[in-house]
């Protein structure tokens, strides 16, 4: 019988390997009992990749990925459930009533998202969504002001204006007879509107006047949904990026969104210009002359610095530039592919506005309830 002897330090190193290998799985396996020991439903994870395989297979998007999560746990029933994305735990809320509370009554103790914020390296990233603690408390209780119906209706009234272009323009360009990038030219459209009702300048997208715009604008959904930033942002410690530097996007376009928003800012204080938007609002924020109370009533907040300002601009500019465009396209599609339900939604369009003496107006799209059914996707 023949006995192979192997040398002393390859046994060594295949015992620190399996040493490491039994120390990682249990650290994984002690890491998985997060919502065990908090006895909340959960969907089974498996090492190393938690409940997100399919994301870094590359067979489900980021969104796609927490989209399966609710879908599944709904289907089981639960109310909520946990997941993990490698060892990191996810609270998935299902009932409505439950998310309504988290959004609305709640929301102080769901301060923080846990995403990279850097706003020394990274100014753009000191926004809404990533700021934490008291700081996003405080500046979260501010913001609907800006959304109250009043503000809603005048918006309303701002988009119609712009509604007019939109159509005008379509039409002339559909004299070509050649197809129509739809997403393109509403995602124009959004920034005028979102300009015109939140900032109070007119950017001329629709007339092609503004091509930077669009083309940095663009850039925040080029860059946000990589696969690789999603994950280096949710997988390393903040530590770690913040130490080597880590920024989402490149510095140019960071310097044109800064002076972009700054000029505004210039603008409003030079001319003395007052409107009551989401820009004023901001601006109030940062006078260090005004004290505004905090969340709980009983301390003063801290101004906002110019960057933070700068970071809120954006952040809103961005939620409705690619979000209602997307939205916007996929409804057009399915009306197209529906005839039924596009006559069905034109004879309630037509209806209200006759109520309403043809003017789009805040009201008159409340009233449109098939509308918001073809919106929502009801």
């Amino acid at each position: 019988m023949l006995s192979v002897r192997l040398p002393p330090f390859i046994i060594i190193i295949v015992i620190l390997v399996l040493l490491i290998l039994t120390a990682v799985i249990g650290f994984w396996k002690f890491t998985f009992t997060y919502w065990k020991k908090r006895k909340c439903n959960f969907l089974e994870p498996t090492i190393p990749f938690g409940n997100a395989q399919n994301f870094f297979l590359g067979k489900r998007g980021f969104g796609e990925l927490f989209g399966d999560w609710y879908l599944e746990m709904k289907a089981k029933g639960w109310d909520m459930g946990g997941a993990y994305f490698t060892r990191r735990p996810v609270f998935i809320p299902i009932d409505n009533q439950l998310i309504k509370r988290i959004l609305v009554t709640d929301f102080a103790y769901f301060k923080n998202h846990g995403l990279y914020i850097n706003e020394k390296i990274y100014p753009l990233s000191g926004h809404l969504f990533n700021l934490e603690n008291r700081k996003w408390k405080n500046l979260r209780s501010k913001m609907p002001a800006a959304f109250s119906s009043s503000k809603l209706k005048n918006y309303t009234v701002i988009m119609a204006n712009f509604t007019e272009v939109l159509v005008n323009r379509l039409r002339n360009m559909s004299q070509s007879k050649l197809p129509i990038e739809i997403k393109e030219v509403l995602s124009k459209f959004n920034v005028d509107a979102i300009s015109a009702c939140l900032f109070g300048i007119d950017t001329k997208s629709l007339d092609n006047e503004n091509v930077e715009l669009m083309k940095h604008g663009r850039a925040f959904f080029d860059i946000q949904f990589c696969r690789v930033v999603n994950t280096l942002v949710l997988l390393i410690p903040r530590p770690i990026l913040t130490f080597f530097k880590f920024r989402v996007f490149p510095t140019h376009v960071t310097k044109y969104f800064m002076n972009f928003f700054s000029d505004i800012k210039a603008q409003r204080a030079g001319e003395n210009i007052k409107r009551n938007d989401l820009t004023d609002i901001l601006i109030n924020l940062c006078d260090k002359t005004k004290s505004v109370s905090d969340i709980g009533g009983d301390g003063v907040m801290e101004p906002l610095t110019s960057t933070e300002f700068v970071a809120q601009m954006h952040l809103f500019f961005e939620a409705g530039f690619e979000t209602t465009g997307s939205t916007q396209t996929f409804a057009l599609y399915e009306l197209a592919t529906n005839p039924d339900i596009q006559n069905r939604l034109r004879v309630e369009i037509n209806t209200v506005l006759n109520k309403f003496n043809g003017t789009v107006g805040y009201d008159a799209i409340t009233e449109m309830k098939y509308l918001d059914q073809v919106i929502n996707g009801k």
